[in-house]
């Protein structure tokens, strides 16, 4: 939720490249070297943003804290805090800017602007305050300075208005005149570009305005163009020579920054967008952005400070980063935690920084360089069972050397995952490949490390045992009274024994006996066991439960009732007025006496006699049965039915 960019009465500004990517972990510096860390207020979410004048910072405040924390830098190797300006009545006073011994301190929380005498830091004092009495806003996000006596301060959160205030004279300021913006939400933030008479409304629904503010205080201003910038863009930083402007966005997820051409207002166009993936960088968005020369400076939450190279402003190369926040955490309101503010223009080798967390920080950055080194590691994805493969990306700061390119050894503390080596071609940032793992016996969290000898960047890769993918039965159905065979399959080849256990969910009654677990064998992924069914005289639905290392799976099959499964006669053919014998037969032995009821189909002409039915007792599986036939004059073919339980067979005989 911050807002900085090119915010500096200096009028240098450059362009913005950054990118960053997926959890992975990262060195805690590369090419930057840590002078100095003060924290005078441990806590949370408790610092903002950073400015710098003379040899003193200036430390806003965040979330439920308030004031100004303010810092003698005189030694970058020792800095102290020597007075926090802090009125009772202030609360997350973020944006801040200090200009000629004044300060303006801008109060998210309801105290409008403080104009403060800093002519003597340590002894700050009220010069006056800009609230609604005055004509201004009460809740003030941000605000900035043009250098010529002006004050800019959006109207966030309500509306696209900026008031322009002149504070030429600190003690009287006065309301010079409201610019409205296009934007379909409100202007977040306010940067003036000096040299070349521009002003940018950052709008949090994606739209930058372009103004021209040539002779402001004589001339109306006149806007010159709109585009779409993205939504949520924190504010943006022009190049020193006034053609591209860097917007990074402060997104949930994936924030990136992206560099357009606005040489001409009325055509912008976007020449880079630098998505997180890209770079390898790991957290939520960037929060906001300072040029100085040839070199621009990021603060990215929990990526800490990110600097790049943007001498091709189409092209720029990250050439050091400094982690404030050597963890991996989404947490922190209004974007995250770790990096927020950045103030390069005290010189390279006392480049100032402010954590949310963590406090000021001062980091020397004159080593910052395009040489190669191995800068982040990412899985996809990065948690997998054991034996499949991983797509790893290995990222390095700079470029990879021509014309050979380089190759990052790529290592573990497990020997599920073994090591292996990646080339990154000549030119490139980053380099893909297969990271090979093997079968676990237990969830396991592996540390992969890629170095380039000197530098080396680590990432997690969680490993998960196999556990049941698919469990079946067969036959499907099975006759009752019959048995079948259920197979649990794994995802994964097992690392060791794996015990899965089995349990009848429902139709019990239909089941004689199961094994209540199974083993899958090391090196095997199925496992089977043996179903034995009850002789059943209506169908049942069965549900059997297989699972291992927490999962489940189920499989659902029919127990059929136990039916005839034949009919015969002997003999089958027969002299017209004698008889035969019919034999009925179940699949399995019935479990009470069981009726069979008989009946002719055809040829009844040639049958003297059969009885209506005939009863299979318990615990048998058939039952005969004697058919009388008549004389005939011709040969019939006779048809009888046996039906019992749902289920019927039938066969023939011949009467001549």
């Amino acid at each position: 939720m911050y807002e900085l960019t090119g915010k500096q009465a200096f009028g240098v500004f450059f362009v913005l490249f950054l990118l960053v990517a997926s959890p992975a972990a990262f060195a805690q510096s590369i090419h930057i070297n840590l002078r100095s860390n003060i924290n005078p207020s441990p806590g949370t979410n408790v610092y903002s943003d950073v400015v710098a004048e003379g040899n003193y910072a200036y430390v806003s405040s965040w979330h439920n804290t308030s004031g100004v924390w303010i810092f003698d830098v005189s030694n970058p190797d020792a800095p102290s805090l020597v007075t926090h300006y802090n009125p009772g009545y202030t609360k997350n006073m973020q944006g801040i800017e200090v200009l000629n011994g004044v300060g303006y301190f801008a109060d998210d929380g309801g105290g409008g602007v403080h104009i403060v005498d800093l002519s003597n830091p340590v002894l700050p004092q009220l010069i006056t305050r800009i609230t609604s009495a005055q004509g201004g806003y009460n809740s003030v996000h941000d605000l900035t300075l043009d250098g010529n006596g002006h004050m800019f301060i959006p109207n966030y959160r309500v509306n696209d208005d900026v008031q322009v205030w002149n504070v030429a004279n600190p003690a009287a300021p006065y309301l010079e005149m409201t610019l409205t913006g296009t934007d379909s939400l409100s202007v977040h933030d306010v940067t003036v570009d000096q040299p070349h008479n521009r002003l940018y409304m950052s709008g949090w629904g994606g739209t930058e305005d372009i103004w021209d503010i040539t002779n402001l205080d004589i001339q109306a201003p006149v806007r010159l163009g709109s585009f779409t910038a993205g939504l949520h863009t924190q504010d943006v930083s022009a190049t020193q020579d006034g053609r591209y402007l860097a917007c990074p966005r402060e997104l949930s997820s994936n924030g990136d920054v992206r560099i357009f051409d606005v040489s001409d207002p009325a055509n912008v166009a976007m020449v880079a967008d630098l998505t997180e993936p890209g770079l390898g960088i790991a957290a939520t968005s960037p929060s906001t952005s300072k040029i100085m020369g040839n070199y621009l400076y990021v603060a990215w939450y929990q990526a800490g400070l990110v600097v790049f190279d943007i001498t091709d402003p189409t092209n720029p190369i990250m050439v050091g980063n400094y982690d404030t926040w050597p963890g991996f955490s989404y947490g922190g309101i209004g974007g995250g935690d770790g990096d927020w503010g950045v103030w390069p223009f005290l010189g390279q080798d006392r480049v100032l920084i402010s954590d949310r967390t963590t406090g000021l920080y001062i980091l020397d950055t004159t080593q910052v360089s395009s040489s190669p080194a191995a800068f982040a590691l990412w899985f996809n994805p990065a948690s997998l069972v054991g034996s499949f493969s991983s797509t790893g990306t290995a990222y390095i700061v700079g470029v990879s050397p021509s014309p050979d390119g380089m190759t990052v050894n790529v290592s573990s503390n497990s020997q599920a995952v073994p090591g292996t080596s990646v080339f990154i071609p000549a030119g490139a940032h980053n380099a893909t490949y297969s990271q090979s793992t093997s079968s676990v016996a237990s969830t396991t969290t592996v540390t992969v490390s890629a170095s380039d000898g000197t530098y080396t960047a680590t990432a997690n890769l969680k490993l998960l045992p196999p556990t049941p993918s698919r469990v079946t039965v067969s036959p499907n159905p099975i006759h009752g009274g019959l048995s079948g065979t259920g197979t649990v399959t794994l995802n994964a080849p097992a690392a060791v024994d794996i015990p899965v256990a089995l349990t009848v969910v429902s139709g019990s009654a239909a089941i004689a006996s199961m094994p209540t677990s199974v083993t899958v064998t090391a090196s095997l992924t199925k496992a089977s066991w043996a179903i034995q069914t009850n002789a059943l005289s209506v169908p049942t639905q069965v549900k059997i439960s297989a699972s291992a290392n927490g999962t489940v799976r189920y499989v659902i099959f029919t127990v059929s009732a136990n039916t005839p499964s034949s009919l015969v006669f002997s003999p089958t053919s027969i002299l017209g007025g004698n008889s035969t014998t019919g034999t009925v037969t179940f699949f399995a032995p019935v479990s009470a006496d069981t009726p069979v009821t008989l009946a002719v189909l055809a040829g009844s002409s040639a049958v003297a006699s059969i009885p209506p039915s005939v009863t299979v007792p318990q615990g048998s599986s058939s039952a005969n049965f004697s058919v009388v036939t008549n004389q005939v004059t011709a040969q019939t073919t006779v048809k009888i039915s046996a039906s019992a339980n749902g289920g019927t067979k039938t066969n023939t005989f011949t009467v001549h």
